[in-house]
């Protein structure tokens, strides 16, 4: 994954004056490395966590489903995240509405926001989905999004260490 030019230049003249700069994964370290003469000693990888007491006592799934005001029936996709193009929830979309032709009752959710929200809405009226799909906006009550879906899809071009993802992980997702 190469960084923007503004990135990788800001970055230039930012990191010698930083005594560490902190990654969440090995994988970003070391394409910094690659694309930014700095000191490696400077790039520590810190992966991202999660705080395992926020879904200890995860809701049923009903519970969720009407506190979300989501169906209670049917196969529930989901995803959580920032809807900005690298997360390339516009694919998902597009699979979803190939996956909804041959399955009853399929639902998305889409819990976020961000500068493609409009767009995305846009998308899955044209692609004649909007029904299904349930945009919840953002919620700081992730456990209760995960905890009414069945499958968590992360679409993402790319990522460092994903907190949706390990928070999914997290919730038997």
């Amino acid at each position: 994954h190469r960084m923007k030019p503004r990135r990788a230049a800001l970055r230039r003249i930012l990191y010698p004056m930083a005594d560490v700069v902190m990654t969440v994964s090995d994988e970003l370290r070391n394409s910094i490395l690659a694309q930014v003469k700095t000191n490696p000693g400077k790039l520590v990888c810190l992966p991202n966590g999660v705080d395992l007491e926020r879904f200890r006592a995860m809701p049923t799934a009903a519970a969720s489903r009407r506190l979300l005001g989501l169906p209670e029936t049917g196969l529930m996709i989901g995803s959580v995240g920032r809807h900005d193009p690298v997360k390339d929830y516009g694919s998902l979309l597009r699979a979803f509405a190939r996956l909804r032709t041959d399955h009853a009752g399929l639902g998305l959710v889409l819990c976020g926001d961000g500068p493609q929200h409009a767009a995305l809405r846009d998308a899955a009226t044209a692609l004649g989905v909007a029904d299904d799909v349930h945009f919840l906006g953002f919620r700081d009550d992730i456990a209760n999004v995960l905890s009414a879906i069945d499958l968590f899809v992360l679409p993402s071009l790319t990522e460092g260490m994903s907190n949706a993802l390990l928070e999914a992980m997290v919730s038997g997702l």
